[in-house]
């Protein structure tokens, strides 16, 4: 399945479906694609190009590949209760049980907040996006 992966998260919509493919079968999966497809186009491409992804296709294509990604390396498993927050269902997660020994990801360093506000302003003017107020 390893050696699957890159070729899954390169297919097109109609050829993303691999039997066996745990994310395909999985409600995860389905519940990330969908909140991705709620995306433009260009968010797709932005957060595609954060992960090293290919950024071409359309907003279906790139959903798929985006669900592909996050499904196979992040522990996710939705149940069907949802919580109704302001008018907006949100999907609770349930993270399957902790095993003895956790690893914990390196974190990357603070940054300043300003610095922060500046990558934040030069990635919303590279996609066109103005922040909504």
């Amino acid at each position: 399945m390893q050696l699957l992966r890159p070729l899954i998260h390169s297919l097109p919509l109609d050829q993303a479906s691999i039997p066996g493919c745990m994310a395909c079968d999985d409600r995860s999966f389905v519940q990330v694609r969908d909140a991705y497809c709620r995306l433009t186009h260009k968010q797709l491409q932005l957060f595609c190009s954060v992960r090293s992804l290919p950024i071409t296709g359309s907003v279906d294509d790139l959903a798929t590949r985006l669900a592909h990604h996050d499904v196979q390396s992040y522990p996710l498993s939705f149940s069907s209760s949802t919580v109704n927050l302001n008018g907006h269902h949100a999907i609770i997660a349930h993270h399957p049980a902790s095993p003895k020994r956790r690893f914990r990801p390196v974190k990357a360093p603070d940054l300043p907040v300003e610095l922060m506000a500046d990558i934040m302003d030069h990635l919303t003017s590279a996609t066109g996006n103005s922040p909504k107020l």
